[in-house]
């Protein structure tokens, strides 16, 4: 169960099991504490993570909001799933409204 993103897509051979992911985020989170960076989980783990519970917003070139700064398909367009607006017709204030 991997989500290869952009130009990983091709390499559906290399992509993690979701059990390899639950465990690399059970390590990572296992080694935070008070002194070290925190472990923020992406929200391509859907199953971890709430949707839309990202603090992670990406702005592209064209001005599109997406939701998560990783997605994009292998020709490096955004997935239309993460498109949250279009900031050239819309304010950020309005998509904050409708979209978290």
């Amino acid at each position: 169960m991997g989500f290869p993103v952009g130009r990983g897509t091709q390499r559906e051979d290399l992509a993690l099991i979701w059990s390899e992911y639950q465990t690399a985020v059970k390590l990572y989170k296992e080694l935070e504490s008070s002194k070290t960076p925190k472990v923020f989980v992406q929200t391509a783990l859907k199953d971890e993570v709430p949707k839309n519970s990202s603090s992670h917003l990406n702005i592209t070139s064209t001005g599109l909001l997406l939701s998560d700064p990783w997605a994009y398909d292998n020709h490096s367009n955004p997935l239309k799933d993460s498109i949250l607006g279009d900031l050239k017709y819309q304010r950020f204030s309005e998509i904050h409204k409708t979209k978290f």
